[in-house]
């Protein structure tokens, strides 16, 4: 979610908008949706681990789990931008919240689709070799 505050912010600043309370709805808005966003893609990511085991390497997994959720995300992302338009074009009180929305929605789609899976992947990959390590100080 904080990072969705840069896109916000590039968003009102290009379009000559001030951070208002508007705009800050949109922020909790936002939050709400980037939030389902990673939630479904750690869930896809966990349930392909659990299903393949080991016997698919983890990078794979990870791949495949987020390629299977990309579509979902992407078009939730576009629906709700594309939604936002016709309120962005009204000019007074509700254009910050659509700028805000439109803006900071596009750029953590971005990241969530990024972040979610590398960081996944590096603490499974940490929690496997620290099992390596106690598995063979076990033996």
């Amino acid at each position: 979610v904080p990072y969705s505050l840069i896109g916000v912010f590039f968003g009102l600043t290009i379009t000559g908008l001030a951070l208002s309370f508007t705009s800050l709805l949109g922020v909790i808005a936002l939050s709400g949706v980037i939030i389902n966003h990673a939630i479904i893609l750690l869930d896809s990511l966990i349930n392909k681990k659990a299903s393949e085991n080991n016997s698919v390497p983890l990078i794979d997994q990870v791949a495949d789990a987020a390629v299977s959720r990309l579509r979902p995300i992407i078009l939730t992302t576009i629906t709700t931008v594309v939604g936002m338009i016709p309120l962005s074009r009204i000019s007074g009180f509700w254009s910050p919240l659509a700028y805000a929305i439109m803006f900071g929605l596009s750029f953590a789609m971005i990241l969530t689709l990024v972040l979610v899976p590398t960081l996944f992947y590096r603490a499974e990959k940490r929690k496997m070799e620290k099992n390596k390590v106690q598995n063979k100080s076990l033996f």
